[in-house]
């Protein structure tokens, strides 16, 4: 398909800023008219001196053809003279001439005493051999300025029709052979870009334009092969994904209920024991709890990720008082935070009262940040603060949980919450974990219409921050149900 023209803007500034074949129009235009304009003045300008001159060599052809005429016809046979010397006049642009022969002078023509006058002087016989008559010729030419603007207006209208003519051709021809290829090229290039890949530019020309649109062509073919593979590779990289989060829940479902089981039982043999004063069981039997403990987590990380990755993962709006729900993971945080001699401070806005979120997602996002400032501090401090913060007239709850841990430096921030990614590299051996927890994380936050941002120092310690839209529950309680509802 050939591209249709593109139809530029009037507006000449537009043009000027937007075409490359205006400005070369233009700027060939802009040299070829004052040099044409430059080489007229100069002509015009002289055109005084060069009628002047013009005029004394018509008046030597005037006094040339006289004198042969006198030679041929004496004074006395001047039946013709009056209509010879008017049409040497004319044919000389003379506007009169006076002959005066002794005491006697003929006129022809009107005289004009504003006249310019040439005077020469011929040598007739005079009858009698070498005896000859002197005659005095008087040529009178009209005013210089009247001829002048005459002669003028002469050259400049040829001049002037010759230059629009020539502008005329030039645009023509640039329009032609610069304008329409680059507009061709230009509408192509903008169709490409939104998305459509079956046109193809004119190759008949023979110049750099021809060459550019074989090229052309030749790109956009391996654009369409380009973009079915790729579609191609989309399409099996969607099943394949479809195929693994299938495969994940499936298995995450198959992996739960023996593990739910092992938890059980070994809490069962752990009291047993207990009860049979067989103590020595009791460590390993909690070794177990642990681990099973672990894998539980771990299988429903993947999980969430895998609803998360297949956007089945739903939002479920409640009332929540937030001075209760940090309460309650702060308590259940405190054995935590003891185990590698941490200090626990909690800070709470007292005027948030309930808001509407989705409690079991938020009290796991701070689970997640809070597990991994245990984790990554010894002998330090971890502080937990619930404020509100309005950002651009709009109300945010922020959560922040402050460390005095190892830190991270800005290459480990780099994808810390992407799927697993693991920040602080210098302690990861020593750390279990998947990587997976900021990765839900975040995305719990984004459903929420939130976002997590983090600001770390190595050696110093990390925050992260939880921004909510606060949403009052007495308010905003029945809309985000009907949302959610319709939502599903």
């Amino acid at each position: 398909m050939k591209a249709e023209p593109h139809v530029l803007s009037d507006d000449w500034k537009r043009n000027w800023q937007q075409s490359i074949a205006v400005r070369i129009s233009a700027l060939a235009l802009w040299v070829v008219l004052p040099i044409t304009l430059g080489i007229t003045f100069y002509f015009i300008g002289n055109l005084d001196q060069d009628l002047e001159k013009q005029f004394l060599r018509n008046a030597d052809i005037l006094a040339f053809q006289l004198q042969s005429y006198f030679e041929e016809n004496s004074f006395a046979q001047n039946a013709t003279l009056n209509s010879t010397v008017k049409r040497l006049a004319d044919e000389l642009e003379f506007s009169s001439v006076k002959i005066s022969y002794g005491e006697n002078e003929w006129e022809f023509g009107p005289a004009d005493a504003n006249a310019k006058i040439i005077r020469r002087e011929i040598k007739v016989p005079a009858g009698r051999a070498n005896e000859y008559s002197t005659i005095k010729v008087y040529a009178y030419y009209p005013k210089m300025d009247e001829l002048i603007i005459k002669k003028r207006n002469h050259v400049l209208f040829p001049v002037v029709i010759g230059v629009i003519i020539f502008g005329g051709f030039l645009i023509w021809a640039i329009r032609t052979m610069v304008h329409r290829p680059l507009e061709n090229i230009v509408d192509a290039t903008r169709a490409i870009s939104d998305g459509v890949t079956d046109l193809r530019l004119d190759t008949s020309r023979q110049d750099e334009f021809g060459y550019i649109a074989r090229f052309f062509n030749q790109m956009l073919d391996q654009l369409m092969e380009q973009q079915q593979q790729l579609k191609y590779a989309v399409t099996e990289a969607k099943n394949a994904n479809d195929a693994k989060s299938s495969f994940l829940a499936n298995m995450s479902h198959e992996l739960r209920t023996p593990l739910n089981a092992i938890i059980g039982y070994a809490d069962l043999l752990v009291d047993q024991a207990t009860d049979l004063q067989q103590l020595e069981y009791v460590s390993d039997l909690h070794k177990i709890r642990t681990a099973g403990d672990y894998l539980l987590d771990l299988i429903n990380n993947v999980l969430d990720i895998s609803k998360i990755e297949a956007g089945k993962m739903e939002i479920y709006y409640e009332n929540v008082n937030v001075e209760t729900m940090i309460g309650d993971i702060a308590t259940t945080m405190i054995p935590q935070v003891e185990k590698n001699k941490n200090e626990l401070v909690v800070e709470v806005d007292g005027n948030l009262g309930q808001i509407i979120t989705d409690y079991t997602k938020l009290r796991q996002i701070i689970f997640n940040l809070m597990s991994n400032a245990c984790k990554f501090t010894e002998h330090g401090r971890i502080a937990l603060r619930v404020y509100r913060y309005t950002y651009k007239t709009k109300e945010q709850i922020i959560i922040e949980v402050e460390d005095t841990g190892t830190g991270m430096s800005r290459e480990c921030l780099c994808g810390l919450f992407e799927p697993f990614v693991r920040g602080r590299n210098s302690t990861t051996l020593k750390i279990s974990g998947t990587g997976l927890g900021l990765a839900i994380s975040r995305h719990f936050c984004n459903l929420m219409g939130g976002e997590i941002s983090v600001d770390s120092t190595v050696g110093i310690g990390t925050v992260f921050k939880i921004h909510l839209p606060y949403r009052k529950a007495k308010e905003e309680a029945d809309s985000l149900r009907a949302a959610s509802a319709c939502s599903k």
